[in-house]
């Protein structure tokens, strides 16, 4: 397995022979995601879709979707490339292009992407990325500009959560940066908070309130990183008690929220 960071950016290739399922966690984060998949028996969950992956697939998560990845079956090797970065670094023709591609794309064997991805991997042993973060940010340009060119066909097969859920998740996405209650997003969709509870879970694969939760605590840092007072952006989630407000991020984040600048 290789991982290493560089000016923000997240770089990861794995090929797991054994597969310790621990090691695949459910998240969300500010950041823009590429997962190119190459073996495995695995299913991807992005928000409220479940893709049945399959080789040479490139799946793109946006900022502040939760997803992860699911396996099958932990007796078949499990190889994938994974970047994670700041979209918004790049031009706004790239941006809008990204952005207006599925959450699939098909690739080529003879796509650009692959030989990114894997030159990103073999230039780590040879040139450390912290000595070299100009390397990888180049490397980082081309891929991105890269998947730009791509098609946008997809063809991957993918299963949608049920109404209850798609619309709860509307619903906690329109009032993220309100207090939000299991029983408001209940009344919200016309149905009982049990029902509720019940249905998201098992679409989900997590708990109504870990979901919200998760959420606001990803929105948390990132208006923390960039200045707002803690106190200022408990406020602006809708947290009316400061001390749950820091409770939950110091949970999510192993640190209290006047760290986040460090």
């Amino acid at each position: 397995m290789t991982d290493f960071k560089f000016n923000g950016t997240t770089f990861s290739y794995a090929n797991f022979v054994k597969i310790d399922i621990t090691k695949f966690s459910k998240h969300v984060h500010s950041d823009f995601e590429f997962l190119l998949f190459l073996s495995g028996d695995a299913s991807y969950v992005v928000e409220h879709k479940k893709f049945a992956l399959i080789p040479d697939v490139l799946v793109l998560s946006k900022p502040m979707q939760y997803h992860f990845i699911e396996i099958n079956s932990a007796d078949i090797p499990y190889e994938r490339y994974y970047v994670q970065f700041d979209l918004t670094k790049f031009p706004e023709s790239i941006r809008d292009k990204i952005n207006g591609f599925p959450e699939t794309l098909r690739l080529d064997k003879n796509s650009r992407v692959f030989k990114i991805m894997k030159s990103m991997r073999d230039y780590s042993d040879i040139f450390p990325p912290k000595a070299y973060p100009e390397l990888y940010d180049s490397l980082l340009c081309e891929l991105v500009f890269a998947t730009s060119l791509e098609g946008s066909g997809g063809n991957v097969n993918f299963i949608e959560a049920d109404d209850v859920t798609l619309k709860a998740l509307e619903y906690i996405n329109a009032h993220i940066f309100e207090p939000i209650t299991i029983k408001a997003i209940a009344d919200g969709v016309y149905t009982s908070p049990s029902n509720l509870c019940h249905r998201f879970k098992k679409s989900m694969q997590i708990g109504v309130y870990e979901y919200v939760t998760k959420k606001k605590m990803t929105l948390a840092d990132g208006l923390l990183r960039r200045g707002e007072s803690p106190l200022s952006v408990a406020a602006k989630l809708g947290y009316q008690d400061y001390s749950t407000f820091y409770r939950s991020y110091k949970a999510a984040f192993s640190r209290p929220p006047k760290a986040a600048k460090n």
